[in-house]
Order: structure tokens, then sequence, then C-alpha cells
């Protein structure tokens, strides 16, 4: 049986599962409930949530950990949002459909310690979610190396060229265009950024439209004259 935050020994972890979908709040509480925790309630909207954190803490039993559904109603980042900023101690994981890299630097940017996707073994959970509660991220090596890559991405600079059409390159659009400027194939540059094949592909393909060229190549050699710095 897991013990509490306070390591008190026999006691229980008490989570507050916020989650209106009830085929994956069924599965949540069941790996949970079978690993000793105690499941403190089961809001359904974010308004729920606040209210039911905030009485439990003021009844002076606090849960240990929040799982809070990114799709809540009511909008789970912000139930994060206002949730870390009223009980600062209070750990966040937050649990989504489809893993998204802006979603889950949302996620992290509004107190989450956590953030799995509801395809996660359920076995699995127990283990994870006890790791948040000690105050470890609850976050796959892989999710780590793209919320890594993309706050790179996001501090570059993006350069101004004398075309306006370079001006219209998103970040990450800048980030995979360089690696093909050096000459990496689709799965070199996915490998490096770790994302899909066919994300990159993706990226690929909306600069040369946005650049108004006929193919990969000719987009490098527009920003070899305009973009680079």
């Amino acid at each position: 049986m897991p013990t509490s935050r306070t390591g008190e020994p026999g006691v229980s972890l008490r989570v507050v599962i916020a989650e209106a979908r009830t085929r994956v709040l069924a599965t949540i509480r069941t790996a949970l409930t079978g690993a000793g925790w105690v499941v403190a309630g089961e809001p359904a909207t974010t308004a729920q949530a606040l209210r039911m954190v905030s009485a439990a803490v003021e009844a002076g039993r606090p849960p240990d950990l929040a799982v809070i559904a990114v799709e809540l109603p009511g909008g789970g980042v912000r139930a994060a949002a206002e949730l870390s900023a009223a009980h600062p101690d209070l750990p966040l994981v937050m649990i989504t459909t489809r893993y998204h890299d802006d979603e889950l630097l949302a996620c992290l940017r509004a107190g989450a310690i956590g953030y799995l996707t509801t395809d996660t073994d359920p076995a699995d959970l127990p283990g994870t979610l006890a790791e948040a509660v000690a105050g470890r991220p609850a976050l796959t090596p892989g999710m780590v190396a793209r919320a890594l890559a993309e706050l790179r991405v996001r501090a570059r600079p993006q350069p101004s060229g004398g075309d306006r059409r370079v001006d219209r390159l998103t970040a990450r659009e800048w980030q995979v265009m360089g690696l093909v400027r050096q000459g990496l194939g689709t799965s070199a540059v996915a490998r490096q950024l770790v994302l899909s094949p066919a994300t990159v592909r993706v990226h690929v393909s909306s600069a040369v439209r946005k650049l108004r060229v006929g193919d990969r190549q000719e987009a490098v050699e527009l920003l070899d004259r305009y973009g680079w710095p």
C-alpha cells in the first residue's frame, strides 16, 4: 500500500481524478484503487475540480495528487493553472487523448508535473503517479526530449530577411529547413528532432508553400539568399 506524501506508513495516497469521460475515469479509478489508492473526488468540470480540492484542503484532508483531463469541460489546462496557483504543493498530472507538443508545454507552464496519454498501460499508472507525488516528473523520456527540443526552437530568434515570404516561416519550420540545408533526409531530421517523418514532411511542405517555390531545394536556396543569419 502506498504511503502519503508525509511518509506516514499505512496511509493510502489520496487522489482527485478530474475526468468527464466515464470509460477513462473508470480505467484510472480501477488501476489506482487496485493499488491501494483512495479516490478523494471525481469532478467532471473545471469548476467542480476547483471547489472539490479547496474543500478538501479546508477540511484538513488535502489530496496527494490531482489527475486532470486536458479535455475537461471548462478547460483542463485552466484547471491546472488555477489549482497550481491556489495550492502550489499539490502535484498535478494531466491526461490527454493524444500527445501534442504545444499542449505539453501549456500543461507544464500551468504547473503540471506530469503529462500522460489515455493509452498509458493502466498497470503503470500507480507507479508513475506515485513518482509525481514524490516530486518527480511523470513524463516519458520521449516527451522530455520533445519538450526540450520545442523550448530550444522557441528560444531561437527568427531571422528577418529581404524577402517577406521568409518571415512567414514558423520557428519549427526554420529548424526543420536548417537541418534539410545540412543535407539531412526526412528520417534523419525526424530522429534529430524527435518527430515522426510524417510531421517533418508536413513542416517541409508548409515551408515550400509559404516560400512559393517548387521543392525543398529551392526553399533552401531562397533561405540562403534572404533568411539565414
